[in-house]
């Protein structure tokens, strides 16, 4: 015992039993915040072992075992360092890891169990701003359709134009009065597929798809085209939004 893991093996001359990773968090996409349970050594980022060399640190996303590449250490406090990657974590939705069987004590004895901290990915900045504004629901057809799943096992949003997008068609094919908590005269224009159309009626009904687009929030002006070829009139709206310019296209048939 006295020259195995005694005084004089893994602990006094070999490993500090002091000396673990105590956790990890991910504070932006691009790094992890790592905290020691002891000071560690923090001398140079080319010394062996010290906790501001890249090569001292591994970080890895556990399901499909990817790796990243640390390409820089901040230190923080003499026990807490923030890793920088070269390619951003993964999502909240997956567990990572970060590793050092190297670090030492400023005495020069090395990390002991356990080597590893596991802390999840974090949401980018956009998305964070995403969940503060409009959406709706994704679906596989805008008309109809199910809804898309992404592969977190969550449903998928649609913001800005795509949003704007869906509503209008929305509003288009919609009768009035169909949502009882709407107005009939605040929401639906009523177009159906397989409905006869006649060129003479394009001049009003084209006054009645501008109106009823300008009723959607965050639509400012409106330019509508309508094209009736053989039984198929094809519906083309320039939108001005809050946010930009958007374009929709529908086709309605009587076939």
């Amino acid at each position: 015992m006295a020259w195995g893991i005694g005084e004089w093996g893994l602990t006094y001359f070999g490993t500090d039993p002091s000396l673990y990773l105590q956790n990890a968090v991910a504070v932006t996409t691009h790094s992890v915040l790592v905290t020691a349970s002891t000071p560690v050594q923090a001398i140079s980022p080319l010394a062996p072992g010290d906790a501001l060399n890249p090569r001292s640190w591994t970080v890895t996303r556990v399901t499909g075992s990817l790796n990243y590449t640390v390409i820089g250490v901040l230190q923080i406090t003499d026990r807490r360092f923030q890793l920088f990657l070269r390619t951003a974590l993964a999502s909240v939705n997956y567990t990572h890891r970060v590793t050092s069987t190297d670090l030492r004590t400023p005495a020069g004895l090395l990390i002991s169990t356990p080597y590893s901290a596991d802390f999840p990915g974090v949401l980018p900045a956009e998305a964070i701003v995403e969940q503060y504004r409009p959406f709706d629901l994704a679906s596989t057809d805008i008309v109809g359709g199910s809804l898309k799943t992404n592969e977190a096992g969550g449903y998928v949003r649609v913001y800005g134009n795509d949003l704007i997008k869906k509503m209008v068609i929305r509003r288009l094919v919609t009768a009035p009065g169909a949502y009882f908590h709407i107005a009939p005269s605040e929401f639906g224009q009523d177009l159906k597929v397989k409905e006869p159309l006649r060129s003479s009626s394009l001049a009003a009904l084209k006054v009645q798809i501008e109106q009823e687009i300008l009723k959607e929030p965050g639509v400012t002006k409106a330019q509508i085209s309508l094209t009736l070829s053989e039984g198929s009139l094809a519906i083309r709206a320039t939108i001005q939004t809050d946010s930009g310019e958007s374009e929709v296209d529908l086709r309605v048939s009587n076939r």
